[in-house]
């Protein structure tokens, strides 16, 4: 009898189990949500990492609750500047030497740590060129020089130490 009672509890267990099971794709996220219309609807889930889908002449398979269409952006970054930047630590000039490489338009701005703009300067740039920025209106500490193209094609940040 303790066999059949145990055998029963075994059962109603399980079922209790395979019931509670959802097959209903769900998703728990910071936002999301979803419209539809006649025409069609859309769904959209913020927070969600990127899948991959495999395709075949007649099947999908792709990754993630938010299928099938994935539109893809992309950054570019700007090259970086040939140019140096010394004395570094310095207590008042920095000289910025440019390579051989360097023509054009450049715009040479000193922030200080809190990013605020301290100065900013336009310089003409040939092979070789060298500008001098001064920080001796500035107290010690850390300051950081961006030296860019105006046609925005290369940019360059730089850490300064300045110590009196």
């Amino acid at each position: 009898m303790n066999k059949l009672v145990a055998i029963l509890v075994s059962i109603l267990t399980l079922e209790g189990y395979a019931n509670a099971q959802s097959v209903t794709p769900s998703v728990v996220a910071s936002a999301g949500d979803f419209f539809s219309n006649t025409s069609g609807s859309v769904s959209w889930t913020l927070g969600e990492p990127m899948g991959e889908t495999y395709s075949s002449s007649s099947n999908w398979l792709t990754q993630g609750f938010q299928q099938t269409w994935d539109i893809g952006t992309s950054v570019t970054s700007p090259s970086p500047v040939n140019a140096d930047l010394y004395p570094n630590p310095t207590n008042d000039i920095v000289n910025i030497q440019f390579g051989a490489d360097a023509s054009g338009q450049y715009v040479i701005e000193v922030y200080n740590t809190l990013g605020q703009m301290l100065t900013s300067s336009q310089f003409e740039a040939t092979p070789s060129a060298r500008a001098a920025v001064s920080l001796s209106d500035y107290s010690d500490g850390i300051f950081f020089i961006t030296v860019r193209k105006t046609d925005g094609s290369t940019n360059s940040t730089f850490k300064i130490n300045k110590n009196s």
